[in-house]
C-alpha cells in the first residue's frame, strides 16, 4: 500500500474504518489526502504528511511505516486482501452492535419486541451495506442473528426448568 498503483488498487474497495487499529485509519486517511492532492504516495511523502499534521509518533514514526510491507507478499493478489479487510470490518462491527444489543437487554428499560425491532432493523443495515462489497446478504446476517435469539431463548428456557 506504500505506492500509488497498490494504492489505486484498493482505494476503492476500502475505507479507513474497515482497519481496527487507529494508526492505521490514520495511515489510510493520509494517503487518500496525498492521493486526493494528486501527489505521490510513499512512504517519505506519508512520513511527511503525518509530521505535518502531529501524527507521525502516533503512528509509531518512520521505522513503522518502513516495517509496514516487511514479509508481506506481493500484491498480486490484492483482491483477497481487501477481502480480509472487508470480512473482518464487518465482524467487528457485528459484534459492535451485538453488544449494543446485549446491553440494552441488561439495562431491560425496553419492551423485547422493540428491542428485537430495532436490532433486526440495524443488522438488515449492516447486511445491505455489506452486500455491496460482495459479504454476507442481509438476509444471513439476520438468519445468523435469530439462530443465535432462539438458541439463548432456549437456554433460557432450559435454565429455568
Amino acid at each position: 500500500m506504500m505506492d500509488d498503483s497498490a494504492y489505486i488498487q484498493v482505494a476503492g474497495a476500502v475505507e479507513a474504518g474497515d482497519f481496527s487499529l487507529e494508526k492505521h485509519r490514520r495511515i489510510f486517511l493520509r494517503m487518500s489526502e496525498l492521493y486526493e492532492r494528486g501527489e505521490k504516495i510513499d512512504r517519505v511523502t506519508l512520513a511527511n504528511e503525518l509530521l505535518k499534521r502531529g501524527e507521525l509518533e502516533s503512528c509509531d514514526g518512520l521505522s513503522y511505516l518502513v516495517s509496514l510491507d516487511d514479509g508481506l507478499p506481493q500484491l498480486s493478489n490484492v483482491d483477497s486482501y481487501v477481502r480480509i479487510v472487508k470480512d473482518k470490518s464487518l465482524l467487528r462491527r457485528i459484534i459492535l452492535r451485538s453488544q449494543q444489543l446485549i446491553d440494552r437487554c441488561l439495562v431491560g428499560k425496553e419492551e423485547p419486541d422493540d428491542i428485537l425491532a430495532s436490532a433486526e432493523d440495524s443488522f438488515l443495515k449492516l447486511g445491505e451495506a455489506s452486500v455491496d462489497t460482495g459479504l454476507a446478504t442481509p438476509a444471513q446476517i439476520i438468519d445468523q442473528f435469530e439462530d443465535g435469539i432462539n438458541a439463548s431463548s432456549i437456554r433460557a428456557s432450559a435454565s429455568r426448568e
